[in-house]
């Protein structure tokens, strides 16, 4: 549990920062150029039945959503990070 808290966390300062701090975003953008920054998602796999967890992400800018099951190879390579809740980490492991 301590580990989906920690992730949790390192998740939103990474993605609430360039938010929040317009300039920082932009500064951003300059350095890595527009496609390379719009590429960098996070990736939160979870179960069928966590449908609030689904819920929940699937509104909040670069991040995608799937079912564990439903996950492939380009969406896990495509990603800058993953989340897992932990049906999704059982299922998997």
């Amino acid at each position: 549990m301590i580990k989906l808290v920690l992730g949790v966390l390192l998740w939103s300062v990474t993605h609430f920062v360039p938010a929040v701090a317009t300039g920082f975003r932009k500064k951003l953008t300059d350095r890595l150029g527009e496609h390379p920054y719009k590429g960098l998602f996070t990736l939160v796999m979870v179960l069928a039945e966590e449908t609030g967890v689904m819920k929940s992400f699937r509104n909040i800018p670069r991040v995608e959503v799937v079912e564990v099951g439903a996950a492939g190879v380009v969406d896990v390579i495509g990603a800058a990070s993953i989340v897992l809740s932990p049906g999704a980490l059982e299922v998997l492991g």
